[in-house]
């Protein structure tokens, strides 16, 4: 049997396992337990266990906070063993592989490699010139790991009344800065600016 569960609360259930064989079942009273790829058996929320299964519910729940990042998927076998069985009669048990997919949520940041940058460039540097090239890194998958990047004028020392200054560089999706105008070291010799990475999640 297969789940599909994004990262839930400790102890939140998502799922529960119930015997369906009424041949082999004709006893409605059962223990439930866990056996992780450890080899561990647990009823109880053991501290090494990720999952735990209510004891006499099947109701599965994490015992942990998953994380996406560090295991995408958990494969767990639930034994059911009955309870009410009266002598002479012997009770029986079965067992269940279970398969856990987690999915990823948007709970990481892009997070850039370095976090500030000087650069030197020349009088009148063309436009379309390329300046510097920033990267981002996110960890999560697909959309929320896809990163964009966008630029703002912090300050400058232009001459130019403030609603006149311009912002001569521009960034792309993979982070490349150009120079949008000719720079003009007499005009203005610096710049501060301001880059964001975004995640699309």
């Amino acid at each position: 049997k297969r789940f599909n569960i994004k990262i839930l609360a400790v102890g939140t259930a998502f799922g529960s396992v119930v015997p369906n064989d009424g041949e082999y079942f004709d006893i409605k009273s059962f223990l439930y337990a866990i056996r992780e790829s450890s080899g561990f058996l647990s009823t109880t929320a053991d501290q090494d266990m990720v999952f735990n299964i209510g004891r006499d519910s099947g109701a599965l729940a994490p015992a942990q906070v998953l994380d996406y990042e560090k295991h995408t998927s958990y494969s767990l076998r639930v034994i059911i063993n009955e309870t009410d069985v009266l002598p002479p009669l012997t009770p029986r048990s079965t067992a269940t592989d279970l398969l856990i997919m987690v999915q990823d949520v948007n709970d990481n940041a892009p997070i850039f490699n370095i976090k500030q940058w000087q650069m030197v460039v020349s009088d009148r540097t063309p436009t379309s010139s390329p300046i510097l090239t920033v990267f981002a890194q996110d960890p999560d998958s697909g959309a929320n790991g896809t990163v964009e990047y966008s630029l703002s004028l912090l300050s400058s020392n232009s001459m130019a009344p403030e609603e006149e200054q311009t912002l001569p560089f521009a960034i792309d999706s993979l982070g490349m800065i150009r120079s949008t105008a000719l720079l003009d070291w007499t005009e203005t010799s610096w710049y501060s600016l301001e880059v964001f990475a975004t995640d699309l999640g």
